[in-house]
């Protein structure tokens, strides 16, 4: 996946980069870059941490 952005330039490539290399780690530290969409993604996705989940229901 990391290839796709390579020869992609400006803010729109950063962020993508810092998302899949959050997936990459699985998702150990992507929370910190990523916040709104991101959260309500994790507590609808299965293989989110329970941890993640638990705090966008605090959120909700």
């Amino acid at each position: 996946m990391r290839l796709l952005f390579i020869g992609l330039k400006g803010e729109f490539s950063r962020k993508m980069k810092i998302i899949f290399s959050g997936i990459e780690r699985k998702y150990k530290n992507v929370g910190i870059f990523l916040k709104g969409r991101t959260w309500r993604l994790w507590s609808e996705n299965a293989e989110a941490p329970a941890k993640y989940q638990d705090s966008e229901r605090r959120k909700m």
